[in-house]
């Protein structure tokens, strides 16, 4: 469960805002690591994402 925590975390990450981090978000390194912006969306595709691959894991231990 450690991995679906993750993404959150990465999601919380926007919320916070420094100079330097805003400066850094807007390189592409920093959109392509940090993100610039904090989307509900995202929170909700990466739910799907792991409902999808614990389903797949789970199709897969049965064989």
């Amino acid at each position: 469960m450690r991995k679906a925590a993750r993404p959150r975390r990465g999601e919380r990450l926007r919320l916070f805002h420094t100079p330097g981090l805003d400066a850094f978000r807007l390189t592409l390194t920093g959109q392509l690591l940090l993100g610039r912006i904090f989307s509900v969306c995202n929170l909700i595709a990466y739910a799907v994402d792991i409902a999808v691959a614990a389903g797949v894991d789970r199709a897969g231990q049965r064989r």
